[in-house]
């Protein structure tokens, strides 16, 4: 059997099919015009195939601890999931991830924008930080998993109704600012995250192998439209004024009371980046 070639989205083949135009990672860009997707995030429930996003595995007794310095939200309890900033010293935005804390010392976090590989060098950078003989970190694993699981995104109206029919009897789709671990259709073993900031939203992970079987399966709903990165980006901006920010890789300032009142800055302090934002102009 010819080995996986992970460099590529899994669903490739389904996005030509459809005519898609694609991407070198062999994501749909566009299935149509852009003003003709962004309908379905706010008319049914739109299916984007987010294969590369950037994800990367926190776990160790100082997991917490090196998370709760890095990512500037409100500090998770075991199922919690949100999006958090994540600043440089000066209180420069590095990046805006969803970060997930899966149990006691395991944490994951996912990055769709072009600033996933700057999040990358800062959090290895962060890690390796040494005082006085003290490197506080370094026993945190941080591993790379990007293309471990296949991510999906469903965002619309929708979006719950049509993967709770994939949820057995009892079994709800988590609840916004959570993530969950179910069974689709009692045997495809999934990660699902829904963020309080995006409740409309859900990031659904899943095996390479059943990918296909599942985008599928999806497609078969009326409610379900296919779009292409172009049209989630633009939607994302839309939603979110300060994605717009994300999507160059200059230097990106948001003021703090931005960062505050879109849920990405704790008032309480202890992150990386508080003494930047707070004397920033």
């Amino acid at each position: 059997m010819a080995e996986e070639d992970v460099t590529r989205s899994p669903l490739e083949e389904e996005h030509a099919l459809l005519g898609a135009s694609l991407d070198q990672a062999g994501r749909a860009t566009s299935y149509a015009t852009v003003d003709d997707e962004l309908a379905a995030f706010t008319e049914g429930c739109a299916l984007c195939d987010v294969w590369g996003a950037y994800s990367l595995l926190m776990e160790g007794e100082k997991a917490e601890a090196f998370v709760d310095a890095t990512c500037a939200g409100t500090p998770l309890d075991a199922g919690d999931a949100a999006l958090e900033a994540v600043l440089s010293g000066d209180g420069s935005v590095i990046g805006v991830p969803i970060v997930a804390r899966m149990g006691a010392s395991e944490f994951v976090l996912w990055d769709m924008t072009p600033r996933a590989e700057a999040l990358d060098a800062w959090l290895s950078f962060v890690q390796g930080i040494e005082q006085k003989g003290v490197a506080p970190y370094a026993d945190v694993n941080c591993e790379d998993v990007t293309g471990g699981l296949a991510p999906l995104l469903l965002w619309g109206p929708a979006a719950t109704r049509v993967l709770g029919d994939y949820l057995g009897a009892g079994v709800e789709p988590p609840e916004p600012g959570h993530v969950s671990t179910p069974k689709l259709d009692g045997r495809i073993a999934s990660v699902i995250v829904r963020t309080a900031a995006v409740p409309d939203a859900l990031l659904v992970c899943v095996p390479h192998e059943v990918a296909r079987v599942l985008w599928r399966s999806l497609m078969s709903f009326m409610e379900v439209t296919p779009v292409g990165t172009e049209a989630l980006r633009a939607h994302a901006c839309q939603q979110l004024p300060w994605a717009a920010s994300l999507v160059a890789d200059d230097r990106v300032d948001l003021a703090k009371d931005v960062l505050v009142s879109a849920g990405l800055v704790r008032t309480t302090g202890g992150f990386i980046g508080q003494r930047g934002l707070d004397s920033a102009r």
